[in-house]
């Protein structure tokens, strides 16, 4: 059983900063991405159960982002990938889907990979987009927003949240899962992990050796950021009520407020 566990470096919530174009500056102090830490406890509690199971932890940033994949080996996983190049700068959803996609096809020319795990979405932008986009261009079938997993065997048995319920579904690997906040109670590194994870070698892969396209990454992304603001202070709002005589109404005049912020 060989699980890859997609994690990512996001700025501490004090430092966040933008450059002029509106993408996120990673060049700060960087740490996991709090959701992540549940998705890759999950990998751990099967590699507790099946100790031949290899965890491989990847990350695409910048050279700092080595330290995730040194504290996702602290806890016990077997390897980390960095995906790093300065043309990823930049690097939409889509666009990140994209160069993860390229970078797990190549670490699956060294092993077969049975599971990748995700979680649901990340604290510095929180779109959610990665693990559908990722499912799709690997075209590998995608069980999101799991709140529990049962079993891993010759099929893996969770359970996750849809249309506002839960179901259990039965599911043959390879398979792409997004893991659900709170889904377990991660655990902290070890005093031995901490020493192996000091002594791992991180792989490192650069944009040409995840054959990935130039063009299609980074400022090449098909979206842009055209603008960007401060959440609000707790109890405070920075919504706009619509009035309209009916739905219809309200949409039309909200496409036109869209439409409107958008123009050049």
């Amino acid at each position: 059983m060989n699980i890859i566990a997609c994690l990512k470096a996001v700025p501490v919530s004090e430092s966040i900063k933008l450059d002029s174009a509106g993408n996120l500056i990673r060049q700060d102090t960087l740490h996991l991405n709090p959701p992540d830490e549940f998705s890759l406890e999950e990998a751990l509690k099967i590699k507790d159960r099946n100790p031949a199971a290899k965890i491989i932890a990847l990350t695409m940033g910048p050279p700092q982002a080595e330290e995730i994949l040194r504290y996702a080996i602290a806890k016990g996983a077997d390897v980390g990938y960095l995906l790093s190049d300065p043309i990823l700068k930049g690097s939409d959803t889509l666009a990140t889907s994209y160069a993860l996609s390229n970078a797990i096809r190549t670490i699956s020319g060294e092993t077969t990979i049975d599971l990748i795990f995700c979680s649901v979405s990340s604290y510095d932008s929180g779109t959610g987009h990665i693990p559908g986009q990722l499912s799709e261009i690997l075209k590998m079938k995608g069980v999101f927003f799991v709140t529990k997993i049962e079993e891993v065997a010759e099929n893996v048995v969770a359970t996750r949240k849809t249309c506002g319920r839960e179901e259990k579904i039965r599911f043959t690997t390879p398979a792409l899962l997004s893991i659900e906040k709170n889904i377990n109670t991660p655990r902290l590194p070890s005093i031995r992990g901490k020493l192996k994870s000091k002594k791992a070698v991180i792989k490192l892969l650069s944009a040409k050796d995840a054959a990935c396209d130039s063009s299609r990454v980074g400022i090449n992304s098909q979206t842009k950021v055209i603008a960007w603001f401060k959440s609000p202070a707790p109890g405070k709002t920075m919504g706009k009520e619509i009035a309209g005589q009916n739905a219809t109404e309200k949409c039309e005049k909200l496409v036109n407020i869209i439409m409107e912020a958008i123009k050049p």
